[in-house]
């Protein structure tokens, strides 16, 4: 039948062939364009401006967000502390963590300096 596998596999390339490979570029192409769209329009999205009221987290903010944050007359940085612990199969071991970060966020939003 046939003198190889190579022979077989891309020596023949039937009429067929070439326009469902054709085809299945062309598709390829379309969803990789696709996903590079999702991506740029997901980066582009992310990198809008805050407004200034909605930073209270200083390992969020760039250097620029800080110093306006400071030329505003922020005065006051929070530092706490969680935990890791085991805390059985229902609950994420950095619970602690998680409760003590939206604490002290939910703080300085209070203080509002």
């Amino acid at each position: 039948m046939h003198q190889n596998i190579a022979e077989f596999m891309f020596l023949r390339k039937t009429e067929n062939d070439v326009r469902i490979g054709s085809v299945s570029h062309s598709l390829l192409m379309l969803i990789a364009g696709g996903a590079a769209t999702l991506i740029l329009a997901a980066g582009s999205a992310r990198a809008a401006p805050r407004a200034q009221a909605d930073l209270v987290e200083f390992e969020k903010m760039t250097w620029v967000e800080v110093k306006a944050a400071l030329a505003a007359g922020k005065t006051t940085a929070l530092i706490y502390t969680g935990g890791v612990e085991e805390r059985g199969p229902q609950d994420a071991n950095g619970g602690h963590n998680l409760m003590a970060h939206a604490t002290v966020e939910a703080i300085a939003r209070e203080l509002g300096n």
